[in-house]
């Protein structure tokens, strides 16, 4: 029953995307006749950043190299379950582009970044979750055991232009459905 009701939530979200943006699209000619802009793609993009969790209380006694190890792993861990989650929370993104700074509040180093893509991000499931990272486009800079914050040079670079879902368009308002 919960999977009925969540299936019928996400129908309507996406109803609800559809016709506000169709709505957006019904511009009107010197306010005497309503014509609509043909909705040929859409695309929908997330920006979102958060601060890696520190190891657990009970890691923190261990020796600082296996408590790196610890972290980095758990780095890894919670940046697929934060993709895997906002995916599948949010069927109406297409792409998410994130950052993970790092643990400590006083610092502000970008610990990683990527875009990444829907459909790419489903395709892929190597055994390793920082090569299925690093498959997906996700940048990151181990150093030994230990992630080091990036490079300047790469927090500047603009992630390419979203793709799009592509509808189909000849009924302007009711028969906008997707093609694939």
């Amino acid at each position: 029953m919960a999977r009925v009701l969540n299936r019928l939530g996400l129908a309507v979200r996406e109803a609800w995307l559809r016709r506000s943006i169709l709505q957006a699209l019904a511009v009107s000619r010197y306010e005497v006749r309503s014509d609509t802009l043909r909705l040929m793609s859409r695309s929908c993009r997330l920006a979102i950043t958060w601060r890696a969790r520190n190891v657990h209380p009970w890691d923190r006694d261990l020796a600082p190299d296996r408590r790196a190890v610890k972290l980095v792993e758990q780095i890894f861990s919670d940046t697929q379950a934060a993709l895997d989650g906002l995916f599948a929370r949010l069927p109406e993104m297409d792409e998410i582009d994130f950052k993970v700074l790092e643990v400590d509040e006083g610092r502000s180093g970008v610990l990683m970044k990527g875009l990444v893509n829907r459909k790419e991000f489903h395709a892929w499931h190597p055994a390793s979750i920082p090569m299925r990272l690093r498959l997906l486009g996700v940048t990151y800079n181990l150093v030994g055991s230990h992630l080091e914050p990036l490079d300047s040079s790469f927090l500047e670079a603009q992630p390419p232009a979203a793709e799009g879902r592509f509808w189909k368009s000849d009924e302007p308002h009711e028969g906008v459905r997707r093609t694939h």
